[in-house]
């Protein structure tokens, strides 16, 4: 693997290149207030220890990531996080996850605010923040809270906050990139600028990313182990294309129904038509799906986020922020199964088929044996020739890692507004407004959506050849009537192959106001305050393919169309009570409705940090949670599909449509109690690629190591 990043211009270098001189910092210079991950307070004079693993910068390109999800790994918090998702519709995406508590358990923020939902969820439904639409040159670090936060934040906190904070303030123009060429081919391209003015200033930061893909067999060891060989593979399926038949009879609709204790048979050009056998005896024609699709997907992504601020006055300042991220994801798809064949999931293939050459067993009633076709006898071929039951997908190795593979296409975009002001109501007391929208959405085309109906059909009048000889004599012609080639033609293919596709669409609108300020003073010290209000709607529009959606292709179950919304306001408050020069007390408390059937709930929270010697502290924490349920999870479905109507004579089948809430009952907000008492000794430390360490409102020191015990 070969690896290396440029960085094109430093801060320094593009500053005095485009006139900004770099600030000269006075000796006296004032100590910025700053707001920690798990309060809204400011403070400056505190520098108790925080349940916080952090990750600055410094430790990010030392660590050589390329997109944001290679971050996750340093954080020993996020453990349990799908770091690669690239089989699953959630290919592409990364999520926090602490303490392996759940995708929903973990609330994910930018800039301290709330950024979105990705439009794609995990198998239960729930939802969470991509991070990887975001250029990973505008993080200048990234705070995780390991400590429930649900009092101030509300849903999703209840295992903690990771919160990834920009660039702001960066001068200059800085470049940098990678290429890998290990299994898959990578390379990314990232910049970041700013400039800073007399009332303000401006960032932008841009990433493109690429990789290829790669397949089960493109890794070595892989093959060494678990697939040495065809026969002894371990990535065999028993349903193989060409398939396995079974002596059957027709009944009155048609249909296969297999003769009791009929003998299985593979089929005679297994082997020779891309299937496997693992022994000269076996009974089952099987599929080597190790390259079925691309274990790793290719992706291609764009991404832009710009920041801007500017002070109307010493007591009004604006700021904003936007983001752009376009990513395609790209996945090998072989030969489907098929479980909506006509047979109880399997093909019925009659006996007067152009290319079904078997016949009845002289030697035994329930079973059939081949004759092929260079052997024709009519004498044999026609009258004794018997119908068949096949357990069998309509393509196969044909369509796997090869010339005509096709690929599931699914792109995902995110954009993302927010606009904020920021107003000295007082010398002590501040407001901060900001009203967010992002909308997030995906589209997925996806080949091989068989129209089950079609194809059946199709195998039935013997338009199409499902045997062998398809593709190990695809030029023979049909014996039978004289007329049919084996192999399957285009336009045959096109009547039942088709293109899945389906799309979804979250839109996001949050409105947040919090007021900070001194409340009174208390033991020669000063008692903080924050209080605020927060407003989101969250609208989630999933629509499926309409053949799947009425359970007309590939698979028996439905997947219907999804829409719901949520509509939640909360009022939250927290107080810092100094004690003296060595501990300190936050009470906090936030009241939430979802309204409906989910209801409200109260959520308070006490911790408190003591810090007896400059080298040991304790803190402890006590809190009540929960996590509410996503819209997906609460949302109603709806679908249609046909079913038989033996009463109506005039057709036989008639249109319904299911309406179906997807909530279960009971699935309520789920609530919790987290207690919580470390013990934090600092100790001396070699600063290696990522600082693990109690985050303090002054500078960080780089000599010290908080040590939980």
């Amino acid at each position: 693997m070969r690896r290396f990043r440029l960085k094109a211009l430093s801060a320094g270098i593009a500053a005095a290149a485009i006139g900004v001189s770099a600030p000269a910092w006075s000796e006296d210079e004032r100590i910025e207030e700053v707001v920690v991950t798990g309060s809204y307070i400011k403070r400056s004079s505190f520098e108790g220890t925080k349940p916080i693993q952090v990750i600055d910068r410094e430790s990010i390109k030392r660590s050589g990531a390329a997109q944001p999800v290679d971050v996750l790994k340093e954080l020993t918090a996020n453990s349990g996080s799908q770091f690669y998702n690239e089989t699953n519709n959630r290919a592409g995406t990364g999520m926090f996850n602490i303490r392996n508590l759940g995708l929903g358990s973990t609330l994910a923020l930018v800039n301290g605010k709330r950024a979105g939902v990705a439009p794609v969820a995990d198998d239960t439904g729930t939802d969470f923040l991509d991070i990887n639409q975001f250029p990973l040159s505008m993080i200048e670090r990234i705070e995780v809270l390991t400590d429930g936060a649900s009092a101030l934040y509300g849903s999703q906190a209840v295992a903690g906050v990771a919160n990834i904070i920009t660039r702001k303030g960066f001068e200059g123009f800085e470049l940098s990139g990678g290429v890998s060429d290990s299994i898959i081919d990578q390379k990314d391209l990232s910049l970041a600028s700013g400039a800073q003015f007399g009332n303000g200033g401006f960032n932008f930061y841009a990433t493109y990313y690429d990789q290829g893909d790669a397949y089960r067999s493109d890794f070595d060891w892989l093959n060494y182990r678990l697939n040495p060989t065809d026969a002894t593979s371990r990535f065999l399926a028993g349903v193989g294309s060409p398939g396995t038949y079974r002596r059957a009879t027709l009944n009155t609709a048609g249909e296969a129904v297999r003769v009791s204790g009929a003998k299985a048979l593979p089929d005679p050009d297994c082997e020779a038509a891309g299937g496997v056998l693992r022994s000269p005896t076996d009974s089952t024609c099987r599929y080597q799906f190790v390259d079925q699709v691309s274990v790793i997907s290719a992706e291609e992504r764009v991404q832009a986020f710009t920041e801007f601020d500017w002070e109307f006055s010493d007591k009004l300042r604006y700021y904003a922020e936007a983001s752009y991220s376009n990513n395609m994801i790209t996945r090998a798809q072989g030969g489907a199964t098929f479980n909506t064949g006509s047979a109880g999931g399997g093909l019925s293939i009659g006996a007067d088929h152009p290319f079904n050459f078997y016949v009845a067993d002289p030697d035994n009633a329930t079973n059939a044996i081949y004759i092929g076709p260079e052997n024709w006898d009519e004498a044999v071929h026609g009258p004794q020739s018997v119908a068949l039951y096949a357990a069998a997908r309509p393509l196969g190795r044909e369509v796997a890692n090869s010339d005509i593979t096709q690929f599931i296409k699914r792109e995902m975009q995110y954009v993302r507004i927010l606009n904020g002001l920021e107003y000295d109501l007082s010398d002590s007391w501040s407001l901060n407004a900001s009203y967010g929208w992002a909308k997030s959405t995906r589209t997925t085309n996806e080949p091989h959506n068989y129209r089950a109906d079609v194809f059946n059909d199709l195998v039935k009048s013997g338009e199409w050849n499902p045997f062998g000889t398809r593709l190990s004599n695809p030029t023979l012609v049909s014996p039978r009537d004289g007329t049919s080639e084996a192999g399957n033609s285009d336009i045959t293919l096109k009547k039942f192959d088709e293109i899945s596709s389906s799309n979804a669409r979250v839109l996001e609108r949050i409105i947040d106001a919090v007021a900070v300020g001194d409340l009174f003073d208390f033991g020669g010290n000063t008692v903080q305050g924050a209080f605020g209000y927060q407003h989101r709607d969250v609208d989630v529009e999933v629509y499926s393919d309409s053949l799947s959606a009425a359970g007309e292709a590939n698979e028996a179950s439905l997947a219907g169309t999804v829409i719901g919304g949520q509509s939640v306001w909360a009022f939250f408050g927290e107080v810092m009570i100094p004690v003296g020069d060595d501990l300190e007390i936050q009470l906090a408390v936030r009241r939430e409705d979802y309204g409906g059937t989910i209801g409200s709930t109260t959520d308070p929270k006490v911790a408190l940090e003591w810090q007896p010697l400059d080298w040991l502290g304790f803190r402890g924490s006590w809190g009540t949670s929960f996590q509410a349920p996503t819209v997906r999870q609460t949302a109603s479905a709806s679908s249609s599909g046909f079913i038989d109507d033996p009463a109506s004579v005039v057709s036989g089948r008639f249109a319904v449509r299911v309406h179906d809430p997807l909530r279960e009952p009971g699935h309520d907000r789920q609530p919790g109690v987290a207690r919580r008492i470390d013990g934090v000794e600092r100790a001396p430390f070699a600063r290696g690629p990522m600082r693990r360490q109690g985050l303090r409102s002054g500078p960080a020191q780089d000599g010290d190591l908080h040590r939980r015990f």
